[in-house]
């Protein structure tokens, strides 16, 4: 295990190195709902990706989850106010954001804070936009292979009659 900063240079040097000295690769890396905290600026994004593409070997995979940015923005342009939620979750966004709108031309940074239920209280976190995601990675010869928000996956992999069986199986359903 090792404890670092996924957005931090320092992150390479401090994994290990496979035989002969050469940095250790991986045919698969995974981000799961922490990637969308490298978008807290521009630098901090790239070099997550950057580190991503070093360490991935030709034809490896990086599986990013994150938060959906279009469901987000969409709750708070139907919110009366900058917050919305239910008994389970509360997300709002700051004053700034009043105009509900957000510019394609400034698209890190865009911060809202997040609160689930008995798991997380008050933090920041921020939209990933689907086509800077897609630019971004593209400067790292990384591409996106998959953008499906999680209700729809979930429907489309374990509603089906194959997935309820699974799902029966596993006693969640």
């Amino acid at each position: 295990f090792l404890t670092a900063d996924f957005c931090d240079e320092a992150l390479d040097a401090a994994l290990p190195e496979a035989a002969g000295g050469e940095p250790m690769r991986f045919h698969l890396v995974s981000c799961q709902f922490a990637f969308h905290y490298s978008f807290a600026s521009e630098q901090r994004a790239e070099t997550l990706m950057r580190l991503v593409s070093a360490r991935l070997l030709p034809g490896g995979v990086f599986v990013g989850t994150t938060t959906d940015a279009c469901v987000l923005v969409k709750r708070l342009r139907h919110a009366e106010r900058l917050t919305f939620g239910n008994t389970h979750y509360e997300c709002t966004f700051a004053a700034a954001h009043a105009e509900k709108r957000f510019s394609s031309a400034a698209p890190y940074g865009i911060a809202y804070n997040w609160t689930l239920q008995e798991a997380v209280d008050d933090c920041q976190e921020y939209l990933v936009p689907r086509r800077t995601l897609v630019e971004l990675a593209a400067r790292f010869d990384l591409e996106l292979v998959l953008a499906q928000n999680f209700v729809d996956f979930f429907a489309a992999e374990y509603c089906e009659p194959r997935g309820a069986e699974l799902l029966w199986r596993m006693k969640v359903l």
